[in-house]
């Protein structure tokens, strides 16, 4: 059995004159809502915030960073295999 975390994204976008940080906030901030998850309102910002600042990071060559994991892929991708 292969087990795939549910809630793994990945996600490219390009904005015109660069990514800024509050489009990522504002991105995540979206994904948390669309889910609906257990947030009050008033915490979403800080929340999407705390997420972007510990699991993100952007790249300003995208075609460098899909041919590092194209090079070596065993190096960015695990797979979990269990028996249950």
């Amino acid at each position: 059995q292969v087990f795939t975390p549910p809630a793994l994204y990945l996600f490219f976008f390009q904005a015109e004159g660069g990514i800024r940080d509050r489009d990522v906030t504002n991105f995540i901030s979206g994904m948390l809502r669309d889910r609906k998850e257990p947030i009050p309102p008033e915490d979403i910002l800080l929340v999407s915030k705390s997420i972007k600042e510990r699991h993100c990071y952007t790249s300003p060559d995208l075609v460098r960073e899909f041919s590092k994991y194209d090079n070596d892929p065993a190096k960015y991708f695990r797979t979990f295999d269990a028996t249950h």
